[in-house]
């Protein structure tokens, strides 16, 4: 709903309250036959205990107000909200507060948890940004070697395998090796997506590149304290021309939003690039994976989603680091992740391409820390 008016969701808020207040709250309300006004025995009581104060009709309790009822409809909503909130919480969007008190005390606490959050954006120094040049220089080396040896008839292990050596010869170490989310583990140092699959593919010695294929590179390493990440969209032999465009709209949809990717500017005007460029070649924006923050961090505040309108969102500040990466579709924007827990694939079997690089908003413009 949100990406249809052109917005995105910033932060998801959980009310915690205890199940008995709940069955309090809820199983006190009572509702008039007559005239349908509601009342709570508690809260809110009629003047005359179970009569209406409008028309003097008789109060009762709805079935489903009933505790036995409630009580059954509270555990399938823990059942089917926890992985949700294991979601937000893992992105770092959760914002829980204590949903006890009155409604303005409820609206302060969140207000000033979404303040907190706004506060754990951490800006680089120069020097910082620099050691952030250093690990996203060794990055594109990686990526420039790989995209050197794709080419049919070889493995994804093989990729996986130069790409993490280079790495360790560099001094650094891959970032994505042993990452982990909601207690699945990434098991390579290189993501390999070819296809269909947006991002996030598992190297395998039984994946093997072929003509006509076109293929996604996302790698990232930890240097001295800090993170780089980029990605790339490269032809294996001979692609279709439809396949050629997809990954050439990507790229420049990529280089549209770094251009706004300056001090003062806002995070929806980098999101709104992005998808004017894309929908101008007629590809559809994944809208379940987004950019974010990067520093000591593989993944920090804030997202930065491939969607969006201008001048809204967070303002762009000096220091801050950004991961921008948009993912677009052949086909339609739908995505699913495939029983390995990783491997995001388009829904309709159609062409995907991933561009990402890690870029710092300093003083007179963007500055492209992934860019050899």
């Amino acid at each position: 709903m949100l990406g249809a008016i052109g917005g995105s969701l910033e932060h998801a808020v959980s009310l915690a309250v205890p199940n008995d207040e709940l069955l309090k709250r809820l199983s006190g309300r009572r509702t008039c036959r007559d005239c349908g006004a509601m009342y709570h025995i508690i809260f809110d009581p009629p003047t005359n205990a179970g009569l209406c104060n409008k028309c003097n009709g008789e109060l009762y309790q709805r079935d489903d107000d009933h505790e036995d009822i409630i009580s059954s409809r509270l555990e399938v909503y823990e059942a089917q909200t926890s992985p949700l909130l294991d979601y937000y919480r893992n992105h770092r969007q959760l914002i829980e507060v204590d949903g006890i008190g009155g409604r303005d005390d409820v609206l302060a606490r969140i207000l000033a948890r979404s303040r907190d959050l706004q506060v754990m954006i951490q800006l680089k120094a120069p020097e910082e940004i620099e050691i952030m040049r250093a690990a996203s220089v060794i990055v594109a080396e990686v990526l420039a070697e790989l995209r050197a040896m794709v080419r049919p008839g070889i493995t994804t292990e093989d990729l996986d395998r130069v790409a993490e050596d280079l790495t360790l010869k560099k001094g650094a170490v891959p970032a994505f090796k042993g990452y982990e989310v909601a207690n699945r583990v990434f098991p390579a140092s290189l993501c390999v997506s070819i296809n269909d699959e947006v991002v996030h593919g598992i190297p395998s010695a039984q994946r093997v590149l072929r003509d006509g294929d076109i293929v996604g590179l996302d790698f990232g390493v930890r240097y001295r304290g800090f993170y780089g990440d980029s990605a790339v969209t490269v032809p294996v032999g001979n692609v279709t021309a439809a396949a050629t465009e997809l990954m050439r709209t990507t790229r420049e949809a990529l280089e549209a939003g770094i251009e706004e990717a300056r001090p003062g500017r806002r995070i929806g005007d980098v999101s709104a690039a992005i998808q004017a460029r894309a929908e101008r070649g007629k590809f559809a924006i994944v809208r379940d994976f987004v950019g974010h923050g990067i520093g000591r961090r593989l993944h920090e505040d804030p997202q930065v989603p491939n969607f969006g309108q201008a001048d809204r969102g967070i303002r762009l500040r000096e220091g801050m680091v950004l991961a921008i990466e948009p993912m677009l579709n052949a086909g339609g924007p739908e995505v699913h992740v495939k029983e390995d827990g990783w491997t995001a694939v388009t829904s309709d079997g159609s062409l995907s391409a991933h561009f990402e690089h890690s870029v710092a908003i300093v003083e007179g413009g963007p500055y492209v820390l992934s860019l050899l």
